[in-house]
């Protein structure tokens, strides 16, 4: 079970809800895979594939707005992600799940420790930045 706390905070407050939110979806799809309602369990799933797909995507997009050096990096490690999702999403189809259990094992580590060091590091320089800020990605100071 993932908690997220103020320690997982990357300053911005968008990305900080999302995060909660990240944590939340994977609860729930995690709880919902030691059930028995398949219709459920693909429904969480696809419900979390699409809060990475756009999370990632609007991630990238504010890196991209502050050309951020670690943007590549960063990307790479979501497209993985999404990659291993996508995977464990077909074979639940497939009425398979023990990829999709495992794959919450792996999201469960990798999501605080991707926050706490990737996260974090545009987080801080977003933040050093955010007088120059785009208007969309404005940081509200906490």
């Amino acid at each position: 079970m993932l908690k997220w706390d103020r320690n997982y905070t990357v300053n911005i407050d968008k990305f900080d809800r999302a995060h909660e939110e990240f944590f939340a979806l994977v609860n729930d799809l995690s709880d919902t895979m030691s059930g028995n309602d398949s219709a459920k369990m693909l429904s969480d799933a696809q419900n979390l594939m699409r809060f990475m797909q756009i999370h990632f995507m609007r991630e990238e997009s504010l890196m991209q707005d502050f050309k951020l050096a670690t943007m590549t990096d960063h990307k790479t490690e979501h497209a993985q992600m999404l990659d291993l999702m996508e995977k464990a999403t077909k074979k639940l189809r497939e009425g398979k799940t023990g990829p999709m259990i495992e794959f919450i094992s792996v999201l469960s580590e990798w999501l605080p420790e991707h926050i706490q060091k990737k996260d974090m590091e545009y987080g801080r320089e977003v933040y050093k930045r955010t007088a120059k800020a785009p208007e969309k990605h404005r940081v509200q100071l906490q």
